[in-house]
């Protein structure tokens, strides 16, 4: 089966070998060259995966990735920021404490004695980096912003600086460049607050091996992969569904529809792009063919298919699964 990648880059951009390495892995590759361009192409295509190449300043990345998020939630993103100049190395949330010490102790070699400054608003998304340091027992010098940053590490001279950007208070690329004219010779630790849909987020410099290694992580084959959302688990590999009481073996196409919902719990998928994504095709004239695999799924996974708990109609758009008895705040 050929896998589909939108890429969203500018003609001329710092990275500009990705398209010609997809292409000769032999990926099927729809180009666009904007946000408006890459959301129609992501809405009408259904991609398997985009990969958004946003390390040219013309592309806002961060605004276009949630707008793809927006429009196309169900499908995986990844993200291509630009590198920042005077930072070592680039973090983005989620990461543990042990992936944080990791990057200091590769930077710094001995812990002993050595000073860190640390940039960080009071209040922020990521707020255990300065109790995490100090009970490593580093001296941590603290700042709150571009300036005291400045001053504290010219006074100072710290052996790292950790800019925490994720409160979004804190320009985090601009203060890190500000301190590497300042003092290059200092090695930084820059923060990023995370992006809404991002899958996975690259910072140059990076291989064609690690771009293909994310891209596999995330299209890697579904066999014996289990899904489970409440009562409902799914074996992708024997193609059984069982709901708590009984088991049923599925079709493929049920498989791929029931997979799908599954994937994106409490969103509307609507009619047009699941006929996109599981029959490829663009034809609307008869839809008659979802309609007898949902009630199918209906007659597979509920308690009762005529009252539905799981697989909702939303009038005039589509369908949404849910899990029942979910709180909305454990659907965040």
């Amino acid at each position: 089966m050929t896998v589909s990648i939108l890429l969203v880059e500018k003609a001329k951009s710092p990275i500009d070998w990705i398209h010609q390495s997809l292409e000769k892995k032999k990926y099927e590759v729809s180009l666009a060259r904007n946000e408006r361009e890459a959301v129609e192409r992501a809405v009408s295509e259904t991609p398997d995966l985009i990969i958004l190449n946003a390390t040219s300043p013309k592309i806002a990345g961060r605004k276009t990735c949630q707008a793809l998020h927006e429009n196309v939630a169900e499908i995986p993103i990844i993200l291509i920021l630009e590198n920042v100049m005077g930072a070592t190395f680039i973090l983005t949330p989620p990461f543990t404490s042990r992936k944080l010490f990791n990057r200091i102790s590769s930077i710094l070699k001995s812990d002993e004695g050595k000073i860190l400054l640390l940039v960080e608003k009071v209040k922020s998304p990521v707020d255990w980096i300065h109790q995490s340091l100090e009970k490593k027992g580093y001296e941590v010098s603290l700042a709150r912003n571009e300036q005291e940053a400045v001053e504290r590490a010219a006074s100072e001279t710290p052996d790292l600086i950790i800019l925490n950007a994720t409160s979004r208070r804190i320009d985090g690329p601009k203060i890190c460049r500000t301190l590497h004219e300042k003092i290059a010779e200092v090695p930084s630790i820059l923060i990023l607050e995370d992006v809404i849909g991002a899958t996975f987020i690259l910072t140059p410099p990076f291989t064609s091996r690690k771009l293909f290694n994310r891209i596999w992580s995330i299209l890697r084959s579904d066999e014996g992969e289990i899904l489970q959302a409440g009562r409902l688990t799914l074996n992708l590999g024997t193609r059984c569904v069982n709901n708590g009481s009984k088991e049923r073996r599925l079709n493929p196409k049920e498989l791929e529809l029931l997979k799908v919902f599954m994937r994106s719990p409490g969103r509307v998928l609507s009619r047009r792009f699941l006929m996109k994504k599981i029959w490829k095709t663009d034809f609307m004239g008869d839809t008659g063919t979802l309609n007898v695999h949902i009630c199918r799924l209906r007659e597979r996974i509920e308690e009762n298919p005529r009252s539905p708990a799981y697989l909702r109609t939303v009038r005039g758009v589509g369908y949404r699964f849910e899990i029942p008895g979910e709180t909305d705040e454990e659907k965040k």
